[in-house]
């Protein structure tokens, strides 16, 4: 009778070992169910590393559209959601937007009878640049605009980015401007300096420059005055370097 007490208890002993043991592996398997993988941070990693490195940690990548965006190099990630760092379950998609290297179609604004300041701001607005600027005798305002040197109409489309060149009157009784000092600035600074000042923008040299966009000017002709010494309208040329 003891004997058969002893092998009940150590049956229910067991029973409760396995029991345990099955209560314990339900509870874990649960437990990693419900983990949290963190989102990594892709943005400006080519599409494809992006897209890797998703699938390494579990997650589904999924490119819903592309957008041209300057200074870019295409095929680069500009938007994730959800964004890095975010917790969520594997196997969760994560949307992309990737960078696309061609510019978009703008329509050309009507830059005719705009002051040169106008004509700038308003091209600044659309997505396209202010570029060279020549004078011909006229009333003080943009009188043609030209892109590779042919003129060209109203709502013309190019690439977003593109310079439009301007001629513009050299005015009547208008009198005459300082010529501000140019030197040490960036081409975007010169064309916004210049233009407040209603000047143009003439011949540019850029000399043993690697990089266009960190150039600076070095010299000016005509050379900065603080007296009236040219006419409003008038143009201002200048070489870079770095």
């Amino acid at each position: 009778m003891k004997k058969r007490f002893l092998l009940n208890v150590l049956i229910a002993g067991a029973a409760m070992l396995v029991v345990s043991f099955l209560l314990l592996k339900s509870l874990d398997i649960y437990s990693r169910h419900g983990s949290t993988i963190t989102v990594p941070h892709i943005l400006d990693l080519p599409s494809e590393e992006a897209i890797a490195k998703l699938d390494d940690e579990g997650l589904e990548a999924v490119i819903t559209d592309s957008l041209y965006e300057e200074g870019k190099a295409p095929g680069v990630i500009l938007e994730q959601n959800p964004e890095g760092a975010s917790e969520v379950k594997k196997g969760r998609k994560v949307y992309l937007l990737v960078s696309t290297g061609t510019p978009p179609m703008i329509e050309v604004p009507d830059l005719r009878d705009l002051s040169l300041r106008e004509a700038n701001a308003l091209l600044e607005t659309k997505g396209l640049k202010l570029g060279k600027v020549g004078k011909r005798p006229g009333p003080g305002a943009v009188l043609d605009m030209k892109f590779k040197g042919k003129s060209i109409p109203s709502k013309s489309k190019l690439r977003k980015g593109s310079a439009i060149d301007v001629v513009i009157g050299t005015g009547t009784g208008e009198g005459m401007v300082p010529v501000p000092d140019l030197k040490g600035m960036s081409r975007s600074e010169v064309i916004g300096m210049l233009t407040s000042m209603n000047l143009g923008l003439g011949f540019e040299k850029f000399e043993n420059v690697k990089d266009s966009s960190r150039a600076k000017v070095i010299r000016q002709y005509p050379e900065a005055s603080d007296e009236p010494v040219i006419n409003s309208g008038d143009v201002v040329d200048v070489w870079y370097g770095q």
